[in-house]
């Protein structure tokens, strides 16, 4: 997961700089699929040393597994990329479009809990919950604050 963290928005970056270099144009949908085409091979070598070390997955396992391809992987992540489209080269809102994708881990952790049973986060986990909020709330209060002109503060004077 924690690889994950850093090695998806360091492909989303790369991939944004390789078409603003070459100029090309690619939609969301596109990107994700270009995405999943160069991690594939990673994927695969996971797969076979997973199914070699514990066997093949049960079936409750597949099902949850596609639940998240799907949900995660393809729907939110498209809405992502388009998100990401949207703001362009605007830095603070291309920040404030990839702050809020950590908040996706909160919701995955409350979601799993409620629908699958999933025990409640124990402390390190509720740290990592915190320092996310807190993360997003800094970075809201930072980027809130350099929108506002100097002289914000001298209404009615």
């Amino acid at each position: 997961m924690a690889f994950a963290a850093f090695a998806y928005p360091l492909g989303n970056r790369k991939i944004l700089l390789h078409l603003e270099r070459t100029g090309t144009k690619l939609g969301p949908v596109q990107r994700v699929f270009g995405m999943t085409l160069a991690s594939w091979p990673l994927w695969l070598l996971f797969a076979v040393a997973t199914w070699v070390a514990i066997g093949p997955p049960t079936w409750r396992e597949l099902l949850l597994s596609a639940g998240t391809a799907l949900s995660s992987g393809v729907i939110a992540t498209v809405l992502f990329f388009h998100a990401t489209e949207l703001v362009g080269r605007q830095p603070t809102a291309l920040a404030a479009v990839e702050a809020m994708q950590a908040a996706e881990l909160l919701f995955a952790t409350v979601i799993g809990m409620v629908f699958l049973g999933e025990a409640f986060p124990d402390a390190v986990s509720g740290l990592g919950a915190v320092g996310i909020v807190l993360g997003i709330v800094l970075f809201a209060w930072v980027s809130g604050r350099e929108g506002v002109p100097e002289d914000a503060g001298d209404r009615g004077a």
